[in-house]
C-alpha cells in the first residue's frame, strides 16, 4: 500500500504540472509577424510568388518584384469590393520595355500561403491598385481587350521609379501606401513593424527582435520623404574592373543581372548588340558594402549562383553606376527590409 507521504508527493506533482500548463493562444491577440512558406524551389521556377486576392476577387498567384512599388493587375482579375479613384497611371518595366496604363482604385489586399482555404492569410489595409486597362508589349501597339491583359505583379521594393512621390511616363504623380508588404492592418494600426524578410523558401511579414536576429545590417539614408538605395562596390578582377558608388537594386523580379558602368569600362563580351554587352563566363564578380563582415555577393558569370546572365551596359542611372543583382543573389543571403528603422539586413546562408 502507499504511504501517506506518496500520497502527499503525487498530488504535490500533479498540482505542479497542472499549474504549469500553458494557456490557450488568444486568436485575437495582435500578431507581430506572418511566416509564409513557399514550396519547392522557388528560384528555380520563376521567382518567389504570393498568392493573393484583391477587392474580394480570385485567388491569383502573384510575381513578387523588389523591383518595382505598387501592385499592378489585369482589370478582370479585381473583385467587385473596390472604389474608383479618377487617378489615371502608366507604368514601363525598363527591362521588358512592357507598358501598362490604367487607373488607380482603392481596395483591400488578403495575402496567402497558397489557395487552400485554410491556408495562412494577412489582410492589408485600404490601398491603392493599379488596375491594369491597357497593354503595349515591348511599348508596342496596345491591347484593350481585357482578356488578353494577363499582368499579375506585386511590386514591394524602394526607391524606384515606380515609388510613391515619383512621377510616372505619363506625368501622373504615383501616391502613398502602395506596397502591400508594408499596408497589413497590424502596421497600419501600430502592432506590427512595417517590413519584410525575403528568402529562398519564405515570405515573412513583420520585423521582430527574434526574426531579426543574425542579420547583418546596413543603415538607409533618407531622401526626406523615403529611404535611399544603398551604394556598393563592383569588383571584377578578372577584367582588373573596380566601380565605386554603384547604386545597388536586389531585383527578385529578374533573373539576370544589369549593369550601368561608365564609358570605357567594359569586361570581356560574349556578345555586343543594341550598346549592351552580355559579360562572357568566368568573369569574376565581387561586391562589398562598408559595414558588412563580407562580400555582399561573389560570383562567376555562367556559375553557380549567378544570374543567368550580365548585361552591361553605359546609361548612367541618374548619372551614377547602378546594378541590379537579379533574383538568384537570394541563394547567397536572406534579405531584410525594415521600413520603419530605415535599414537593409543580410544573413549570410
Amino acid at each position: 500500500m502507499l504511504s501517506l507521504l506518496h500520497f502527499f508527493l503525487l498530488a504535490l506533482s500533479w498540482q505542479q504540472i497542472s499549474v504549469v500548463k500553458a494557456a490557450p493562444v488568444d486568436p485575437r491577440a495582435p500578431r507581430s509577424s506572418y511566416n509564409f512558406h513557399l514550396s519547392g524551389d522557388p528560384l528555380s521556377n520563376g521567382g518567389l510568388h504570393m498568392y493573393a486576392s484583391v477587392g474580394g476577387g480570385p485567388v491569383k498567384s502573384f510575381r513578387v518584384d523588389t523591383g518595382s512599388e505598387g501592385i499592378l493587375m489585369a482589370s478582370r482579375f479585381i473583385g467587385k469590393d473596390y472604389q474608383a479613384t479618377g487617378e489615371n497611371f502608366c507604368l514601363e518595366y525598363t527591362s521588358s520595355k512592357n507598358y501598362y496604363c490604367g487607373q488607380w482604385v482603392f481596395t483591400t489586399v488578403t495575402l496567402s500561403s497558397s489557395r487552400a482555404s485554410g491556408a495562412l492569410k494577412a489582410t492589408t489595409a485600404l490601398m491603392r491598385v493599379r488596375m491594369a486597362e491597357e497593354f503595349r508589349p515591348g511599348g508596342g501597339a496596345p491591347i484593350t481587350d481585357p482578356s488578353k491583359i494577363n499582368v499579375l505583379m506585386m511590386g514591394v521594393g524602394f526607391d524606384r521609379d515606380t515609388s510613391s512621390g515619383q512621377t510616372d511616363p505619363a506625368g501622373n504623380l504615383i501616391p502613398n501606401d502602395i506596397n502591400p508588404f508594408l499596408r497589413l492592418t497590424e502596421m497600419a494600426s501600430g502592432t506590427m513593424t512595417p517590413g519584410f524578410i525575403l528568402t529562398p523558401q519564405s515570405i515573412i511579414l513583420g520585423i521582430t527582435a527574434a526574426n531579426s536576429a543574425g542579420f547583418d545590417f546596413v543603415d538607409l539614408q533618407s531622401s526626406g520623404t523615403e529611404w535611399v538605395a544603398p551604394y556598393v562596390t563592383i569588383a571584377v578582377p578578372s577584367a582588373a574592373i573596380t566601380i565605386y558608388g554603384a547604386e545597388l537594386l536586389i531585383d527578385t523580379g529578374l533573373d539576370y543581372s544589369i549593369v550601368q558602368a561608365p564609358q570605357n569600362v567594359q569586361p570581356p563580351c560574349a556578345s555586343n548588340a543594341n550598346g549592351a554587352c552580355r559579360v562572357a563566363n568566368g568573369q569574376k564578380f565581387v561586391l562589398t558594402i562598408p559595414g558588412l563582415p563580407k562580400p555582399l555577393y561573389t560570383f562567376r558569370t555562367g556559375g553557380r549562383d549567378a544570374p543567368q546572365s550580365v548585361s552591361w551596359r553605359h546609361n548612367l542611372h541618374n548619372g551614377e553606376p547602378f546594378i541590379n543583382t537579379g533574383m538568384y543573389a537570394l541563394r547567397e543571403f536572406d534579405y531584410l527590409y525594415d521600413a520603419q528603422a530605415g535599414r537593409l539586413g543580410f544573413q549570410f546562408h
